[in-house]
């Protein structure tokens, strides 16, 4: 998808999910992290793409604890995720 749109992709909706699914109704949402979601690519394709202005995290219910604990445990993985990924590619 991200070749496809090349320059024209700005958004991203970001999900982790627990288990594959057979349906979008049998997602299995999961705090960012604890899922099986291969991360890196995802940061791959994104740097990649030098398009992406926007990211957003969609999670349902059940949650682990209560949705703003979730939100924090999102926050605090992806701003580190790409955080470290960024630093390093300066390094390299």
């Amino acid at each position: 998808m991200f070749d496809l749109l090349a320059n024209r992709l700005a958004l991203v909706h970001l999900k982790d999910v627990k288990r594959l699914a057979t349906s979008v109704m049998d997602l299995a949402s999961t705090d960012a992290g604890t899922g099986m979601v291969d991360w890196q690519e995802v940061v791959r394709l994104v740097r990649r793409s030098g398009s992406v202005r926007h990211m957003f995290v969609e999670q349902e219910e059940p949650f682990p604890k209560t949705p703003m604990d979730s939100a924090r445990v999102d926050y605090g993985f992806f701003t580190k995720l790409f955080t470290e990924s960024e630093a390093a590619r300066e390094h390299a």
